[in-house]
């Protein structure tokens, strides 16, 4: 039998003075990393498109300083390409609000957070702007907000489509196609075809 300080004890691979050395730093992504960071909260809508202020008018800037890009030879060659396939492509299978400037968004939320006094025509304009936000995340926050939003939101909406048809109604009578005869002998079924 060996003494007991003849024995051999285990030791550990890591000492404490080189333990905090071998600790790794944590390289990976915060979890609360919000999912739409260009997005408006709710609650900051009135600061963004609050009511414009006394003496400040909400006309878009004119600016005409054309952008001068450079593409890559290689991004010239896929753009021409790709260029018809992509440019209806909604993000992530969401609806994308087209055909509305910023400014018009503005304008609509104030029409309907604010309720001032509008004209027919531009209740007709804010309904157009709330059709084409419709099913985005703009539209749900501006209806979303308080109770009755949604009713006045329908009613600017119905505004605009009563105006539209009533529009297409006119232009239709203006424009009656005259009424031909049909040539004696002429049947239809002549040209009918079963190849589909």
């Amino acid at each position: 039998m060996l003494p007991l300080s003849g024995q051999s004890q285990p030791e550990a691979t890591v000492t404490p003075e080189t333990e905090l050395d071998t600790k790794k730093e944590n390289i990976f992504a915060p979890a609360s990393v919000p999912e739409h960071p260009r997005q408006i909260a709710p609650e900051e809508l009135d600061d963004v498109f609050g009511a414009v202020p006394e003496g400040e008018t909400n006309e878009p800037l004119d600016i005409n300083y054309p952008l001068q890009v450079k593409p890559f030879p290689e991004e010239e060659a896929e753009e021409t390409e790709d260029e018809d396939e992509s440019e209806d492509l909604p993000i992530k299978g969401k609806p994308v609000a087209q055909g509305v400037s910023f400014e018009q968004m503005g304008e609509a939320y104030r029409h309907v957070v604010h309720n001032p006094t509008i004209t027919e025509e531009q209740q007709e304009e804010t309904g157009r702007v709330l059709l084409n936000l419709k099913g985005t995340d703009m539209f749900e926050a501006i209806v979303s907000g308080q109770p009755g939003r949604g009713d006045k939101v329908d009613i600017l909406i119905n505004t605009y489509l009563t105006a539209f048809q009533k529009k297409v109604a006119e232009r239709s009578a203006e424009s009656l196609t005259p009424q031909s005869e049909v040539p004696a002998g002429f049947n239809i079924r002549m040209y009918e075809s079963n190849e589909f």
